[in-house]
């Protein structure tokens, strides 16, 4: 019984795999069918157009962005206190660094198919709000960045983890479709040039900070695998 249930998300997985192999024009329910190892018709009885293949793949890497949050590591302990000297910040400035560069690493290996599927969904689903929506539900990462640019007293760790968050996912694109992909070097270091940057953008905010105001928090470690 538990089969029937469980063929929309293999589908999904499928349809992910399709469009990150051969692109989003190669997106058919035969074409998912066939990557699935289902018999045809199996996509079409589950997702009646290609809008709900696409809803399908987007929750389903959603969930999978959830479910590596989740089975990462505990959170570190918070300190008492947001760092009041600079080698403190610069302290916790190595920490979310490391993490960060621990998530493009898996962007560009181990999740590189959710990725690229995820990119190549971008520009179709721009006309559609409720498929954006989708897209970007991993809240939970703006939250993660918040809090990490909350430990380092920056005036707005909101904004400063947003921008964060873009920063990073520009590197995972270039790396996996712009000019950096052009670049010789294995993902890991790929990861360690990220690194580098995103150091010298966090650096950069530390002269944005404000005085301490009750406890900090730190970005907790992330699964790449």
């Amino acid at each position: 019984m538990a089969e029937p249930l469980e063929r929309p998300r293999r589908l999904a997985r499928a349809a992910i795999s399709v469009v990150a192999e051969r692109g989003m024009r190669a997106l058919t329910h035969r074409a998912v069918d066939d990557a699935a190892g289902l018999p045809p018709g199996t996509a079409s009885y589950h997702f009646s157009g290609r809008r709900d293949l696409v809803r399908a793949m987007l929750e389903e890497i959603a969930a999978v962005s959830r479910r590596r949050l989740e089975l990462g590591p505990p959170r570190p302990a918070a300190p008492t206190s947001s760092p009041s000297t600079r080698a403190e910040q610069l302290a916790v400035v190595d920490q979310i660094v490391a993490v960060c560069a621990d998530f493009i690493q898996g962007q560009l290996t181990a999740y590189r198919s959710h990725t690229l599927a995820r990119y190549a969904c971008e520009v179709e689903v721009a006309a559609h709000p409720e498929l954006v929506q989708i897209l970007h539900a991993a809240d939970e990462f703006h939250l993660l960045a918040a809090d990490a640019c909350r430990a380092l007293a920056v005036a707005d760790p909101e904004a400063a983890g947003h921008h964060l968050l873009a920063f990073v996912d520009g590197i995972v694109h270039d790396r996996l479709l712009g000019v950096g992909s052009l670049s010789p070097g294995s993902p890991a270091e790929h990861s360690q040039a990220a690194a580098a940057a995103i150091r010298a953008y966090l650096v950069g905010l530390l002269s944005d900070t404000r005085p301490s105001a009750g406890r900090g928090h730190v970005l907790r470690q992330h699964p790449d695998a």
